[in-house]
């Protein structure tokens, strides 16, 4: 942010940080990808 002058859009116009930028959120994503399945599966259990 120093070198940019406080200018977030960096992260997000130079192809490294977008790419490493998207593949932290993918990682995010995929950790907690178990935990919403299984919490679905609690809500959408059918009942006899």
């Amino acid at each position: 942010m120093i070198i940019s002058h406080g200018d977030p859009t960096t992260f997000v116009t130079r192809p490294l940080s977008a790419a490493l930028l998207a593949l932290g959120l993918m990682c995010i994503l995929v950790a907690a990808l178990p935990h919403i399945r299984r919490k679905r599966n609690e809500v959408f259990v059918e009942e006899d």
